[in-house]
């Protein structure tokens, strides 16, 4: 989300308490979010799906969720089971518009990304879902 203007991504609640819990860690949130591709700060706000929907409108709410997924699928790869399970786009293209994760993962890769994570960024190594060496590297 670094790499955007500004568009937001709602959160699961495992994510967002993982969340919660490193931006009181203010040093290392502020070297983490200079690190991240888009070298900025990014702001936090708890705040449910719904809450945000109704805030922006429920158009502009699936147009993040739709915009979003190409810059995903362009930079670490396909949803799997696994990695879907993190993300509360996946689960509201599954249970709102009957998506399967083939489908939302070719409409990620039909779709151009607003935001792709450089290929030589550190943070490429997330493609692997090896959080453990972007931790050392």
């Amino acid at each position: 989300m670094s790499g955007t203007t500004g568009r937001r991504i709602v959160v699961t609640p495992d994510v967002d308490e993982v969340w919660h819990e490193f931006i009181v860690q203010t040093r290392a949130y502020g070297a983490l979010c200079s690190d991240l591709p888009g070298k900025r700060f990014i702001h936090h706000e708890s705040i449910s799906p719904d809450a945000y929907a109704t805030r922006i409108g429920d158009a502009a709410f699936v147009d993040e969720f739709l915009r979003w997924v190409p810059d995903y699928v362009h930079s670490f790869g396909p949803f799997t089971e696994e990695r879907a399970r993190h993300w509360t786009v996946t689960e509201f293209l599954r249970s709102e518009l009957g998506m399967t994760l083939a489908d939302i993962n070719a409409a990620g890769r039909s779709a151009s990304p607003e935001a792709e994570v450089p290929r030589d960024s550190r943070w490429r190594v997330l493609e692997a879902d090896d959080l453990e060496r972007l931790l050392v590297s």
